[in-house]
């Protein structure tokens, strides 16, 4: 079974990781800190990631909600075609979704 990929992670976890996992593929791909000092994929490429697994996902549930925690409107929208206006509007579409 492939070991688990992350999309972002503090970046203090980078050592622990690799001494952990040492041959772990997510050390192949660049990763670089962002505003919130978490280590992320480059945007297209986590673009082009959610965009795939949104397409699996959708595949087996299509109307599952998907969401992205911590990305950005545009990554959202680029990823899904959509995003919520407000964490207000993302937390009625979740609470809907367990009703």
């Amino acid at each position: 079974m492939d070991e688990p990929r992350r999309l972002r992670y503090p970046a203090a976890f980078d050592e622990i990781m690799r001494e952990n996992f040492p041959s772990s593929e997510i050390f192949l791909g660049e990763l670089l800190p962002g505003i919130d000092k978490k280590l992320r994929y480059f945007k297209p490429l986590r673009i082009e990631m959610f965009r795939q697994m949104h397409t699996w996902i959708r595949s087996y549930s299509p109307d599952v909600l998907v969401y992205l925690c911590m990305e950005s409107s545009e990554v959202w929208r680029r990823s899904f075609g959509w995003a919520p206006h407000s964490s207000a509007e993302l937390k009625r579409l979740l609470d809907e979704r367990v009703k």
